[in-house]
């Protein structure tokens, strides 16, 4: 690599950990755990309206299909523009429109049209983008203290929330939480500028990819690989963590954001040491994982019911951090096997979209699943006195187990370049 191109991508870099630093503070608000809070607290959707609304998300991504054969060969800054304007337009629709007009057909709805904005920019051009930014000898650390830088900001976001909100998020706090939003949106808008310049100079007169989608699809196969241990993990997954503590086990909202806090830092802390292991022994990193698996199945089962029990704001914790440790373990060690399955950068835009877009389809699936389970956990349990066996812990209980048997099987197959 000559040395105007690596000045080049190290500066990509750096704009693109600005642009990633708000991110998870804008997702968490607009379509994660805070959104959950909104919907309880304030719209008082019924659980299985939200677990729906939670699976509808990743469903979109079925536009990625014809967004592919379109953007192929296209500017991949300029629609990450287009998705940001969209995306304030809408928290701008939010922070305006009466709490009465936002029932679930048309809180789902323009809820649908946010995130066809991020699928048409950052959720298609994002990978391959930062797949042409890096190398296989940069890429762990990168993706790990990008992450990590972000994860901090949305530690601190989240712990600034815990100390403000009490039993309830009420409506003026989430808006001005949007209206935070809208500023991140502001930032992002500005980084990706600067990227797209920085991007251009740098990678000015190489060649376009001229090759089929068919022959891309076909000379990538072994990244079916890291798609089959991305199911499973997506099956033993903590999207539902928050729903499940709070309408299930019904625990207040204080409590729940003590969870998201700790969640998160531990998410952050965990990053700098799984980065540098990625690069070096990305195997081992999973044998990590499998132990916190074991741990984290223990303290799911010993979740206590009733929240002013005096250990489950301890128990609380400790499923948070282990939770949070999961999250972002799993997400940079897959990330690490997509982009180093896939032969050529070139290929990088078809292969990782078709990739994303298989893992977003099982995740409605899989979500409304466990959110069906979830819905029953109030009748199908046993309980032995503070602790609830209930049917929502059973079947994640079969499924880690399930989960680290294949993780066994799968991980010496696995080979990156």
């Amino acid at each position: 690599m000559d040395s105007a191109r690596k000045r080049g991508n190290t500066y990509c870099q750096n704009q693109a950990v600005l642009f990633n630093s708000v991110n998870q503070m804008i997702t968490n608000t607009i379509t994660g755990d805070i959104m959950v809070l909104f919907l309880t607290d304030v719209l008082r959707f019924r659980t299985l309206d939200i677990t729906f609304i939670i699976s509808l998300l990743p469903l979109i991504s079925i536009i990625r299909m014809p967004v592919i054969i379109f953007m192929r060969g296209k500017n991949y800054v300029a629609a990450i523009q287009t998705g940001i304007i969209i995306k304030m337009l809408f928290v701008t629709t939010i922070i305006f429109v009466p709490l009465d007009f936002l029932g679930v057909c048309r809180y789902s709805a323009l809820l649908v049209i946010y995130q066809t904005a991020v699928e048409f920019g950052v959720g298609v051009c994002w990978q391959p983008l930062m797949r042409e930014i890096t190398t296989v000898y940069d890429r762990g650390v990168f993706f790990g203290r990008m992450r990590f830088i972000f994860m901090t900001v949305n530690s601190v976001y989240v712990f600034l929330i815990s100390l403000f909100i009490k039993d309830s998020l009420s409506e003026l706090q989430y808006k001005l939480l949007l209206c935070i939003c809208l500023a991140g949106l502001m930032i992002q808008f500005y980084a990706i500028c600067k990227m797209g310049k920085a991007r251009e100079a740098a990678h000015q007169g190489e060649k376009k990819n001229r090759r089929s989608i068919k022959e891309q699809v076909i000379s990538n196969k072994k990244i079916l690989w890291p798609l089959l241990l991305d199911l499973v993990f997506l099956c033993a997954g903590v999207t539902l963590n928050v729903v499940y503590l709070k309408s299930a086990l019904l625990y207040s909202s204080r409590l729940v954001s003590v969870y998201i806090t700790i969640f998160n830092l531990s998410s952050t802390l965990m990053l700098p040491f799984m980065g540098r292991l990625a690069d070096r022994d990305y195997k081992k990193g999973f044998s990590y994982i499998c132990l916190i698996y074991v741990l984290y199945l223990m303290t799911l089962i010993s979740l206590p019911r009733n929240s002013q029990v005096l250990f489950a704001a301890i128990w609380v914790i400790v499923y948070a951090v282990l939770s949070g440790i999961i999250s972002s373990s799993v997400y940079l060690l897959m990330t690490i096997l997509q982009h180093g399955s896939i032969k050529k950068s070139e290929d990088s835009f078809v292969i990782l979209n078709f990739y994303q877009m298989f893992v977003y389809i099982a995740t409605f699936l899989i979500t409304n699943i466990m959110g069906q389970f979830l819905e029953w956990s109030e009748k199908m349990k046993l309980s032995f006195r503070m602790i609830d066996i209930d049917i929502f812990k059973a079947v994640n209980a079969m499924i880690i187990v399930c989960c680290i048997l294949v993780v066994k099987l799968i991980v010496p197959k696995i080979s990156i370049s």
